[in-house]
């Protein structure tokens, strides 16, 4: 199988990012949309993934995400060798469908991710030791519950459940398969910026209209 380079990966991580972006930005009504910006960290017996999260409502119980990530890996002896450790990057799209409403509650969903990975590995017997670049692709199903907070913003749980397939190896085989995965994300949504904004317009509006009242209240005693 022919390799997937770092620029693929890169667009194949990047333009989802970018789609929700712009899919939040394309009206006049940009802060009245009900999307969501945060970061998220999940992870698994061997490993963890760190990094941020886009998310957009596509109705009142759907929504689609987008994820940009570091991927930490330290699979020990779970893997092809006695010892294999490294690091990548990568990111996914998903799919979550609450069984309530959008953003609380519990719901269900799906997600399709890919990772680069460097991966530092050793053997015991015989000694020998290397490095192997690959490329994951893990396919998932998750089911979690949302907490919604004050806002806009919400805190998520997720239990999630795969397998990590390898497409392309440059190096030794390394491990693959079922990988059970734990995550917490923070999201904080546009509705929440908005109200920040009509709040600080109120304060400004405050500031404003108490001199004038002060000033109107001296010109009464003054003229009587």
């Amino acid at each position: 199988m022919a390799p997937i380079s770092s620029l693929v990966i890169m667009r194949l991580v990047a333009y989802p990012l970018l789609v929700l972006a712009l899919a939040s930005c394309q009206s006049s009504s940009f802060l009245d949309r009900k999307t969501n910006f945060g970061g998220e960290v999940q992870v698994y017996p061997t490993g963890l993934f760190l990094g941020p999260r886009a998310e957009l409502e596509l109705n009142e119980r759907d929504s689609v995400h987008a994820r940009a990530a570091v991927h930490f890996a330290d699979r020990g002896s779970a893997g092809e060798h006695d010892d294999e450790q490294g690091s990548g990057w990568g990111g996914g799209l998903g799919y979550r469908r609450w069984l309530d409403t959008y953003g609380k509650d519990w719901s269900v969903g799906g997600r399709l991710d890919l990772w680069r990975l460097s991966l530092d590995w050793r053997d015991n017997s015989p000694t020998r030791s290397g490095n192997t670049d690959v490329t994951v692709l893990v396919p998932s199903v998750e089911g979690g519950y949302s907490w919604p907070m004050d806002g806009g913003g919400r805190v998520d749980l997720n239990l999630g459940l795969g397998y990590e397939f390898n497409l392309d190896t440059d190096g030794a085989d390394v491990g693959q398969g079922a990988i059970l995965m734990f995550g917490v994300s923070f999201s904080g949504g546009t509705r929440g910026i908005r109200r920040l904004h009509e709040r600080h317009n109120e304060r400004m509006r405050e500031r404003i209209i108490a001199p004038e009242e002060s000033r109107d209240t001296v010109s009464m005693l003054g003229l009587y």
